[in-house]
């Protein structure tokens, strides 16, 4: 059922592909957002920006259209090209009348690209509130682009579409394809009782996802979670696609000192500010490690305390980890499951399995209608909770001189992440 709202513009299926935590970094409080505290639940929306768009990506929508770049690349100064330019957002994409969420700094509208006819969907990214972080992400560490370049040139049924990418005067907008399907989690509460086979298919689309990422793509996502994983469609052979590649790094790349991601999820060389190449690919697959866990058990095998120790090392790390494994619920698992679990929930990133061993495990080629899942649909329903709630960590490593910078993390004791305000906020308006 559409809620009409008091703008005139509709809000739909808000609860799930466009809650704060699922799609862009600047649901994240970056260094330099402060204002974003203050101010994450005042959503932009697209359609009162009556400003020229300064840049626009190579390579994507409005790149081609214009006639600038149809390969991925840096963005191009519209200005430069054309001092009297006056390119606006309405004249690129026809905004329609519903939203689909909000995240922190933004409103999601659903659009169509006016060149092409293509019917996507958009983020509107405030500057004051995402801060000088997302800038040096976007354009000086070049993410636009090489989001372009996956897309264009390295697309997988299991990795989201990213079509353009903009820049105004207030504003960055990034569009991408839309998802219609449902979120991982809801369709795994749906299925209730299920068996292992569900479960394989699901961890082969998640790590289907990583091995393309990593070793044809050549990033690392280091934010892999539950709610990062969206179906495409509603068909029943609907493939799932990872989202949210806000604190991406290339593969080949020294590791920049960031800790970030979110806590539930973060490996323990990441926790620690030990993680060192070439194992950086490591920290996604300990992420779909606790996927695996939380399929299996509906909990997770660390709490947020839990996971600082482990981020500590040493005996206490070991005995989490241990702790972890001899969980009751476990029990009831094929031998083959618990297999793999232990190869990627492994505190040493070196000896952890990469995504294509996971693929090829023997876990793929037992039959898993043997084996049920009984966990309670409410316990998948409090993981979930527990997941969106889980602390979002920020890159906090960096020099004024914008040299890297590794440091120690201080986590904080108590922290009311915009995750958790905003994806309240959002579950208040479902359908």
């Amino acid at each position: 059922m559409q809620e009409q709202q008091k703008s005139g513009w509709k809000r739909i299926n808000s609860g799930a592909y466009w809650d704060a935590e699922q799609w862009d970094p600047d649901q994240r409080v970056y260094v330099g957002a402060e204002a974003g505290l203050k101010n994450h639940l005042q959503a932009v929306d697209p359609s009162n920006d009556a400003a020229d768009i300064w840049r626009v990506w190579a390579g994507g929508l409005t790149s081609v259209v214009l006639g600038c770049s149809e390969a991925a690349g840096p963005p191009i100064d519209l200005k430069m090209r054309d001092p009297n330019d006056k390119t606006k957002l309405q004249d690129l994409y026809e905004l329609l009348d519903e939203s689909v969420g909000s995240g922190s700094f933004g409103i999601v509208r659903r659009c169509k690209h006016r060149g092409t006819g293509l019917e996507c969907v958009i983020k509107t990214v405030r500057k004051d509130a995402a801060g000088e972080r997302y800038r040096a992400l976007l354009v000086d560490r070049c993410l636009g682009e090489k989001l372009l370049r996956m897309s264009k040139e390295a697309k997988h049924p299991n990795i989201a579409v990213y079509l353009d990418m903009l820049e105004g005067a207030k504003n960055f907008y990034v569009i991408m394809e839309e998802l219609t399907g449902a979120e991982l989690m809801d369709q795994v509460e749906e299925l209730f009782p299920m068996t292992e086979a569900y479960l394989q298919h699901v961890m082969i689309e998640i790590l289907q996802a990583l091995a393309h990422l990593h070793r044809v793509v050549g990033l690392l996502h280091r934010d892999v979670k539950l709610s990062n994983f969206r179906f495409r469609s509603k068909a029943e052979d609907s493939r799932l696609a990872l989202l949210d590649f806000g604190f991406a790094m290339s593969v080949g790349e020294e590791w920049d000192g960031a800790v970030c991601g979110t806590l539930m999820f973060m490996a323990p060389e990441v926790v620690g500010a030990k993680a060192a190449a070439p194992h950086l690919a490591a920290m996604d697959l300990w992420a779909a490690g606790v996927i695996l866990y939380v399929l299996l058990t509906g909990d997770s095998p660390a709490n947020e305390e839990e996971v600082r120790r482990l981020g500590r090392g040493g005996s206490e790390a070991d005995e989490v980890l241990r702790k972890a494994l001899a969980a009751k619920e476990l029990k009831e698992a094929s031998a083959e499951s618990l297999a793999l679990l232990q190869q990627l929930l492994v505190l040493d990133p070196a000896k952890r399995a990469t995504a294509e061993q996971a693929l090829h495990h023997q876990w793929f080629s037992t039959d898993g209608e043997k084996h049920k899942v009984n966990v309670p649909t409410s316990k998948y329903r409090l993981t979930r909770s527990a997941s969106r709630n889980s602390e979002v960590l920020t890159p906090k490593a960096w020099s004024q001189t914008g040299e890297r910078v590794a440091r120690k993390l201080e986590l904080p004791q108590s922290f009311t992440p915009l995750e958790r305000i905003v994806s309240e906020g959002v579950d208040e308006i479902k359908d």
